[in-house]
Formats: C-alpha cells, structure tokens, sequence
C-alpha cells in the first residue's frame, strides 16, 4: 500500500521538475543520476535503457531514493525513500509518456521510433518513507510572488531595447561552457544577426540594474507567425529564474502585438533544460524541425495566459 501524499509533494512530483535518482552500487557507494520522473498514483515511474548502472543497482538492491525541488523555491523540496521494480517497457510506452509530459505532444518521439535492439525498462517506485519540506507545506506549491511579477532575488526582470548604454554589456553575456553546443558563446553574435540581417529585433534582458542576457523575436509574414529566438543569460546569472521571467515579458509584448496570432520557437533535441522550460509555458512540439532543431508554438491567448 502507497503512503500518502499531500498537494504540495504531488504538485512538485507532476511539474516538469529533474529528479536525482540515488541507487547503491554492489560495493555500496551511492550512485546518483538525474532522471525524469511520473507518478502512477502513489507510485513513482523512471523510465531508462536496460544495462544501465542504475537498472542494474535495482535488480540486485531494490532501496533507492529520490529527491525533487523547485527552481523557482529551492526550499521546497521532497525527498522520497522506497524500493523499486524494474520491467521492460513494453511498447516504450511510458519512456513516451514521461517525454511528453517534459516536452509537450511529441516529445516522446524520438523513443516510439527507436530502433528494437534498444530496450527501455520500467522503474515503478513504491514509496516507504516521504520527507522534505514539502510534506509540511498546507498545500500545492506557489510561486513566490517575485517569481509571478518577473522579479527573482529582488531584481525586477525587464527587456529594453538596444541603446547605446546597454549594447557592450549584451555584447558580453556569455552561457556557461556546456551550453555553448546549444546557443552563441558571445550576445555579440546575436547583436550582429539583428543589425545585418534585417530580420531579428533583439533586446537586452537587464536584472534590477545589471544587463544580464539577451533575447531576440521576429516576424515571419510569409506563414504570419512570431518567432523568439537567442535568448542567453550569462553564466553567473543563472538559476535565477531570469530566462523565463525574461521569456514571460516577451509573450506579454508579442501577444499585446494586434497581427500576432501564433508564437514559436526552436530547440536542440538535447537541450532538455531548454524544453522543460518551454514545455513549462505552454508551448507544444509542431512536429516540424528548423536546422534539426524541434519547432514549438503556442496561440496567442495561452502567451497571453502564460505572461499575466
């Protein structure tokens, strides 16, 4: 029989939130992976490649544990202790279906066409003991009120137009290494695209009185849909809460826009942490792809939604 859960660790639980997976090694050191995780229930599912350590762990030693918190309140956490079973996914069927829960109708694409030889297995977690902060809370988890009104760690989160006093510090915004396969390793680049290309309009993202990033939209009037595109915040400034707060107030720009019906997107397969927060605002996978890169979209109303 599963334990209990209160609204708050089943609203961290079902929100596109990473998990760390914990299993034991057969010399009994800790191994942990981040995983994505759904929830059946009282039970918690994992779906990953058969042979992997961590199924391999849980066939000889079923105790694990797992632990969620939100990016947006790094307070509110859980912390899940239980004993895991490991079968074959049938079909993929749940690989698909935890997916697209992250990255919206037809992220589980790419594990419904995978070729048979490799098999994804089921890791159905029963709960014995549930911890963390969450399970104090009164009820599902909030967003802090800075977070709602595009503010983190009491910065206000805007997007100006390029000017003269804010250009060479989008100039210099830079990600962080293991970012730069997915997004321009300078906003320079970004800057240069806008002015010679006629086409993109980009606009620096300032946090209270520091320019930190960069975003940039379009028109395309050849389908009539609006597209955002470069959006980078610097290295030191990340896990603030700047890229969607910065992403917020270009929905709310474009939506207001009166020929804007529809507001896309596009994202490297691999850039997960980009998908989550796509998938996290509403947009969806279109199926279509742009440079190998998976397109998204979301209306005008949900922009709207997503902005207020």
């Amino acid at each position: 029989m599963s334990l209990e859960m209160n609204d708050a660790v089943r609203g961290l639980l079902d929100a596109p939130h990473m998990a760390v997976l914990a299993t034991l090694n057969p010399d009994g050191a800790p191994q942990s992976s981040v995983v994505w995780v759904g929830r059946d229930g009282g039970e918690l599912l994992i779906s990953t490649t058969q042979g992997r350590r961590k199924a391999l762990n849980m066939l000889r030693d079923p105790r694990v544990g797992l632990t969620v918190f939100d990016p947006a309140d790094p307070d509110l956490y859980v912390e899940i202790r239980g004993t895991a079973t490991v079968t074959e996914d049938t079909g993929r069927a749940v690989a698909v279906r935890i997916a697209e829960e992250y990255l919206g109708p037809g992220g589980g694409k790419e594990y419904a066409e995978a070729p048979p030889e490799e098999v994804r297995v089921v890791v159905r977690i029963t709960p014995t003991k549930i911890l963390g902060s969450a399970t104090r809370a009164a009820g599902p988890p909030e967003a802090p009120a800075d977070r709602q009104d595009g503010r983190r760690d009491g910065r206000p989160v805007v997007l100006e137009e390029i000017t003269d006093e804010n250009w060479r510090g989008v100039a210099d915004v830079a990600p962080a290494d293991d970012q730069r396969r997915f997004v321009a390793a300078l906003g320079a680049r970004y800057l240069l695209l806008s002015q010679r290309g006629g086409l993109w309009n980009s606009l620096a993202v300032r946090a209270g009185d520091e320019v930190v990033g960069h975003l940039m939209w379009a028109y395309d009037d050849e389908d009539g849909t609006h597209w955002i595109g470069g959006m980078v915040v610097d290295a030191a400034e990340q896990g603030k809460g700047i890229g969607r707060a910065a992403l917020r107030a270009l929905l709310g720009r474009l939506a207001a826009l009166p020929d804007c019906r529809e507001i896309r997107l596009s994202y490297h397969p691999a850039n997960t942490p980009a998908a989550r927060l796509y998938a996290g605002l509403g947009f969806t996978p279109t199926g279509d792809r742009q440079d190998e890169e998976i397109v998204a979209a979301l209306g005008v109303e949900a922009a709207a939604a997503a902005a207020a």
